[in-house]
């Protein structure tokens, strides 16, 4: 019984009236309401830089991607793989962290453009403007991937998402 009359005092106790705390909003014939600008990356799947700028797209991102992403693979200081597009944070974290892990010898990245080093991956991640692969990651003329190791070392995201 108790637990009738809660419920009883519950719904008939609400009230219908609009808050009055915020002013009802009011739209202006003739303005234009534009959404925010949604977060995409540059994607592509290429055998060289040149190729992923030539042909690659701008896609939005899902919710929960929320970094734009490049791998780039080198073999015998040659550029054969690049890869770009949206990914979750902490996967491309993780991926990244393989750029520089142990000694010199076992590390996966070594961008440079030099005959004597077998493979290269560098991995890394960005989330500020669209083009922020092509503005950071790849040479000024767009022929193939930044040569300082720094470049793939060091954070261009934001880790509070």
């Amino acid at each position: 019984m108790k637990i009738f009359a809660l419920l009883s005092a519950a719904v008939f106790g609400q009230t219908t009236d609009p808050p009055t705390s915020a002013p009802p909003a009011t739209i202006t014939l003739g303005t234009t309401v534009t959404a925010p600008e949604a977060f995409a990356c540059l994607t592509c799947n290429a055998n060289n830089v040149a190729d992923c700028i030539a042909n690659g797209t701008m896609v939005e991102c899902q919710d929960s991607q929320t970094s734009c992403a490049v791998t780039m693979r080198k073999r015998r200081g040659k550029t054969y793989f690049v890869q770009a597009g949206c990914k979750a944070l902490d996967a491309c974290l993780v991926n990244k962290s393989q750029n520089n892990r142990g000694p010199w010898k076992l590390q996966e990245c070594k961008p440079y453009n030099n005959k004597k080093i077998e493979n290269s991956v560098c991995r890394q991640c960005c989330d500020g403007a669209p083009e922020c692969v092509q503005n950071t990651f790849f040479n000024a003329d767009g022929t193939d991937g930044i040569q300082k190791r720094a470049t793939w070392i060091n954070d261009y995201v934001s880790q509070d998402d």
